[in-house]
């Protein structure tokens, strides 16, 4: 355990976030802290910004603008450093006027909403439309032929306007009800998850996948995330992966470590190919298809509040965004923490260690001469290998068991982190 004092207590946690960016996160009950062997950041976890609401959709644009959704039918915009609020929507006679999905389309940012609207940011105006009226919003995309797919709580509008063509249950084999997620696969296939099947749009009618009329398929899905193979993902209680063909694999949340009663609240797929799924209740889980290693993330290891996620993505440098289903606001992790008040800087400083490049020992002092203690070595993904406890002012590190590579030394000057890159050849 590596304890920073005035900022982590006694029982604080160390959690590994995407280790190939080289960072460790630790948490405490009130406080996440993010240190990239440099230096270490408090990201406040409640009331940051305009974010202290339950944040229920992020969505993420390519040059790095965060958009997000909450409970309380408004969006925010970040991006500079600066929270900005849009709120068009009116809700007379709607019970949840959630934000179900951002994303930007012919160039405006369009937002549903369970409250039986759509919202188009343009710039600074704000447009609302009601496509059906009474049939709330759940999802939208746009195919690369650049029709527009809205998904609703009954059925789903291709094109909304003047000439739009609402596809109800049971026209053209289309067999759903309420539809859950929109995505489209490298060869611009649609595929479509419903409350009670897997569909596939051929261009004229509707293929639907369920246990009724598929061997391994589900009774009905929640998201879906498609792979860069091709393979469909989707939540249900379990998590099922289809090659968009004839094979259907199972994966159980029990097997993957979490509790049996685990309920899925949404799925996502990053850079790496990982797989990540959140829950409701019991946090969420890192999937490996590679290896089929699997990382559990919730409370019993982590910052994670007691609510449940709603919802997962990551930015352009890989960071970390969970949205949280209560009242907690969002967690971040990532390599550049965004601008929110109360940020705390621990300064830092760094050891030398000599020689470097090394093969068979190393000495360690602090820079400043003064006395080191709790000496640290970390391999790239940040995983700790050795610690020495003591008090030094010269401590020598044995590297002959090591093989080849780049590691990371941190050691504790006083109230001060030092750290130091070390080559082992």
């Amino acid at each position: 355990m590596l304890n920073i004092p005035g900022l982590l207590e006694e029982n604080i946690i160390s959690t590994l976030f995407l280790p190939e960016k080289q960072l460790i996160y630790f948490g405490s009950i009130d406080k996440v802290i993010r240190y990239n062997f440099q230096n270490v950041k408090l990201i406040p976890t409640t009331g940051t910004a305009k974010l202290d609401r339950q944040l229920t959709h992020i969505f993420k644009e390519e040059d790095g603008t965060l958009w997000f959704g909450g409970n309380d039918g408004k969006v925010t915009k970040f991006a500079g450093g600066q929270f900005e609020d849009y709120s068009g929507l009116n809700y007379p006679n709607a019970f949840f006027p959630n934000i179900e999905h951002i994303n930007r389309i012919d160039g405006k940012i369009w937002a549903s909403t369970y409250g039986s609207d759509l919202m188009q940011i343009d710039g600074s105006d704000i447009t609302v439309q009601t496509l059906v009226p009474n049939n709330p919003y759940l999802c939208f995309a746009q195919a690369p032929d650049g029709d527009i797919w809205v998904g609703c709580d009954y059925g789903i509008i291709q094109n909304p306007g003047p000439n739009q063509v609402w596809h109800i249950p049971w026209n053209n084999g289309f067999s759903g009800n309420i539809t859950h997620d929109i995505d489209f696969d490298s060869q611009g296939r649609l595929w479509v998850a419903t409350d009670n099947a897997l569909h596939r749009f051929t261009g004229t009618n509707w293929i639907w996948y369920h246990s009724s009329n598929t061997v391994g398929a589900p009774d009905g899905t929640g998201e879906l995330e498609i792979d860069e193979s091709d393979n469909i993902w989707m939540i249900e209680k379990d998590i099922y992966k289809f090659d968009g063909d004839s094979v259907w694999l199972k994966y159980s949340l029990e097997d993957w470590g979490l509790p049996a009663s685990a309920v899925p609240s949404s799925i996502f797929i990053d850079e790496n190919g990982y797989v990540w799924v959140s829950t409701w209740y019991d946090g969420l889980v890192r999937f490996n298809p590679m290896d089929e290693s699997f990382l559990v993330i919730n409370q019993a290891n982590s910052p994670l509040g007691d609510n449940g996620i709603r919802t997962v993505s990551t930015d352009e440098m890989g960071g970390l965004w969970i949205a949280m289903n209560g009242h907690d606001g969002m967690f971040y992790f990532g390599v550049e923490a965004p601008t929110f008040t109360n940020n705390l800087e621990v300064p830092s400083k760094t050891l030398q260690v000599f020689p470097n490049p090394a093969n068979t020992s190393v000495e360690i002092m602090a820079e400043d001469g003064n006395e080191i203690s709790n000496v640290i070595l970390l391999d790239s993904s940040g995983r700790k290998l050795s610690i020495a406890t003591g008090h030094y002012f010269s401590y020598t590190m044995d590297l002959s068991q090591l093989p080849k590579g780049l590691y990371f030394i941190v050691a504790q000057t006083g109230q001060i982190l030092s750290t130091a890159k070390l080559i082992k050849y």
